[in-house]
């Protein structure tokens, strides 16, 4: 009686596990004619441990001990997907061609962004190369259709598992931000690739984002926008992407109350300018989530007091734009925050005060946009006098200082002036900030 029922459990597991390689397949055009990794005659390519020896599998593993729970197998196998049907399916194929489905136990899958529905997401992980170390391992499993009573058997279960060396490119995924909103959790991952197969050493570059919905795959963020040519990514000697590459980090929360979050985060290029940055919003709702396209503006967003800023360096001092979020999150400059006369528009100098180099005469013009354009006076500098830098036009290089307590106007660079005799450089003002 008892051979009997074991025989009705082989092939009732046999069967489970053939449904599962079938479902894994359903949405590929061509299905693998192989054998399951229950079957009893299995070769494998690869070596294992088996008490303490290495033994060469280039034969039939059915000589040592199928089901021998001492030994170690590793093989190199290429990723099929996942998917949960009838079972769940996490589908390998070897190099020999046979299919090894390592869903009925636990796996150690390492920091490899597997998921439960790989096949339906189509994830980018599926048709790589790994390297994968595994044991048999007895676990429990529901089987079969109509009454999916409990069994309990021998399976395999991935004891670790990396990409092969032969995919220079690699791919993870990192969570970044979790946002509780009513009664909705979003997740939301960073997409990372890195060159060459040292992770300890290697660099990681930003592909896109994926967001996640109560636990649930929702969609992918950014996959156009982030551009990653990867015939450009380079690795130095120390394992650094040094072209082509770009990272992604979050600034501030924008916008947090009952119906609404929204995050602000920045994108730094590889190739981007010195004084140039590429930003982007998400704003995530209970049932919504939308996202702006990215902001290439020069200088440096920030938010202070609800309001987004960016500093922007003119060569000689800094000033700020103030800029509205949109119900579309655009961004439009904010001019109820810009200084207004006559109308004209006029922005705030950050690091306004100054002290000049040396002593020397300073003539300012009284009021370039008054009804006296031309007019000007004389003040007298020295190292300890204050020099206050209050407004920059916003449709030219005319400044707005205060020296003492007299007030004047000056262009902060002219051309074809000494360095020396530039006014700008007169009250303190260095090139190098």
């Amino acid at each position: 009686m008892k051979n009997v029922i074991s025989i009705l459990i082989l092939i009732i597991t046999f069967g489970c596990n053939e449904n599962r390689k079938n479902n894994i397949y359903q949405k590929k055009a061509n299905v693998i004619d192989s054998i399951n990794i229950n079957d009893d005659a299995l070769i494998l390519k690869g070596i294992i441990k088996y008490e303490e020896k290495d033994i060469d599998l280039n034969t039939e593993i059915s000589e040592i001990n199928k089901k021998d729970t001492k030994a170690t197998y590793s093989i190199i196998a290429t990723y099929l997907g996942s998917a949960i049907n009838d079972y769940y399916s996490f589908g390998f194929e070897g190099e020999n061609g046979k299919y090894y489905d390592f869903s009925n136990c636990k796996n150690n899958l390492g920091d490899i962004p597997f998921t439960n529905y790989d096949i339906e997401i189509n994830s980018e992980l599926i048709g790589k190369k790994f390297i994968i170390n595994w044991r048999w391992k007895t676990c429990t499993y529901n089987c079969c259709e109509g009454e999916m009573n409990l069994y309990e058997d021998d399976f395999p279960s991935i004891l670790s598992i990396e990409y092969h060396t032969n995919d220079s490119l690699h791919k993870k995924m990192s969570l970044i931000k979790n946002i509780n909103i009513k009664e909705t959790n979003y997740q939301l991952y960073e997409n990372l690739v890195f060159f060459g197969h040292d992770t300890i050493n290697a660099s990681w570059s930003t592909e896109s984002l994926s967001l996640f919905k109560n636990g649930i795959f929702n969609k992918h963020l950014y996959k156009d926008d982030f551009f990653l040519d990867h015939k450009l990514l380079k690795q130095s000697s120390y394992g650094e992407i040094v072209l082509g590459s770009n990272n992604v980090y979050f600034n501030s929360t924008v916008v947090s109350d009952k119906e609404k979050i929204i995050l602000m985060f920045g994108v730094d290029f590889e190739e981007a300018g010195f004084e140039e940055s590429t930003f982007s919003f998400i704003q995530f709702e209970d049932q919504q989530v939308k996202h702006s396209g990215l902001v290439n503006i020069a200088g440096n967003f920030k938010i202070r007091n609800g309001g987004i800023y960016s500093s922007i360096w003119q060569g000689y001092y800094s000033y700020e734009l103030p800029y509205k979020l949109l119900d579309n999150l655009d961004l439009d400059l904010d001019y109820s925050k810009i200084h207004h006369e006559n109308n004209r528009y006029f922005l705030n100098i950050n690091d306004s005060i100054k002290f000049p180099p040396r002593i020397c005469e300073l003539e300012m013009t009284i009021n370039p946009f008054g009804d006296k354009p031309l007019s000007t006076t004389k003040v007298t500098l020295n190292p300890k006098t204050k020099v206050t830098l209050i407004y920059k036009d916003m449709k030219s290089n005319w400044i707005k200082i205060k020296v003492s307590n007299q007030e004047g106007w000056i262009q902060d660079y002219v051309n074809g002036v000494d360095y020396h005799d530039q006014k700008i450089h007169k009250i303190g003002c260095q090139a190098a900030g």
